[in-house]
């Protein structure tokens, strides 16, 4: 008998060790295996490097909820900002150049931009997630924000020129709510803060009184200090009175521009003059009050300055060092 191990058919008992398989139940014979490994089948390695490759290839392109914020370009307000009847000064009347407005870019991001992005030294990854709205309803918020700070700061710009004005608006509209806002299930996107025109006085108002009275759909709504953490506020037709201000440019959003535009009206209005042969820019925003605010992507900003050819880059007080090290 040669060597094997021995099992028996379905549904029988092994025999004992060391002991014979009983009558009419034959053993069954197992053959021995071969080599570790022998009757394996490998798929071909061209097939696996393929399907990786086809994978990466996938994941590069497909896209991600990330944005990839980089240096912007620099805008001549000259071409973007208009004071009628400015006739004064050195390139008045909006005849460039004039005051630059830096930007920063941000847009959707694929898988291989984020790779790039993530080893770049001048280009910065933000996930969709840290806004409060969909990407695209978020870029229309800011446009609506660069709308308000514009004439925020021609009012700031003809009252340091010596005409005393305030912005005027028809109302404040809410741009969203974040969870975690005081007011979240009490407000929502879309709805109109009335009792204020702009949301220069309102919060002008709760600065000066603690606690404000607004009408949001005929009920009114008491908001105290802290309220409005957390919520997009923008001022509904934005305007100075008495001054048919002209804006374009749809691609440009956000508060921070508010510095260059009331440097840019002065300017029209003769009250600043630029070198000849040196480009100004400037990050920041501005209320109708005169007072510069901090604003964000500074070295970002300073880059995309430098690479313009600006010669003087202004920024807000404190945010000096932080631009002087990026350029």
């Amino acid at each position: 008998m040669k060597d094997g191990p021995l099992v028996t058919r379905a549904g029988g008992h092994s025999p004992r060790q060391g002991q014979a398989p009983g009558p009419g139940r034959p053993p069954v014979r197992l053959p021995r295996r071969g080599p570790a490994g022998q009757g394996r089948r490998y798929l071909p390695a061209w097939v696996v490097l393929a399907a990786v490759a086809g994978t990466t290839a996938l994941l590069a392109w497909l896209p991600l909820p990330f944005l990839v914020v980089a240096p912007g370009q620099v805008f001549d307000l000259a071409q973007m900002v208009r004071v009628p009847g400015a006739t004064a000064g050195p390139g008045a009347g909006a005849v460039g150049p004039g005051v630059g407005l830096v930007t920063v870019a941000a847009h959707p991001a694929r898988g291989w931009e984020v790779a790039l992005a993530l080893f770049h030294p001048w280009q910065e990854v933000t996930s969709t997630a840290s806004l409060p709205l969909p990407v695209e309803q978020y870029m229309e918020a800011e446009r609506l924000l660069f709308r308000e700070s514009a004439h925020f700061a021609a009012a700031a710009a003809f009252s340091l020129a010596g005409d005393r004005m305030e912005p005027a608006g028809g109302g404040v509209v809410v741009q969203w709510v974040t969870p975690d806002s005081p007011l979240h299930g009490r407000i929502r996107a879309g709805e109109i803060l009335e009792g204020y025109p702009t949301t220069f006085h309102l919060r002008r108002g709760l600065g000066e009184h603690g606690l404000v009275r607004v009408w949001v759909g005929g009920r009114q709504l008491q908001l105290g200090p802290g309220d409005l953490r957390g919520v997009g506020l923008a001022t509904v037709d934005p305007a100075v009175p008495g001054v048919p201000l002209t804006l374009t440019g749809e691609e440009v959003g956000g508060p921070s521009g508010g510095l260059a535009c009331g440097l840019e009206v002065l300017r029209q209005l003769g009250k600043v003059s630029i070198p000849a042969g040196l480009r100004v820019a400037a990050t920041g925003t501005l209320d109708p009050s005169g007072e510069v605010g901090r604003t964000g992507g500074v070295a970002l900003k300073a880059r995309a300055a430098r690479a313009a050819g600006v010669g003087l880059f202004l920024v807000p007080a404190g945010q000096e060092e932080e631009a002087r090290r990026a350029a």
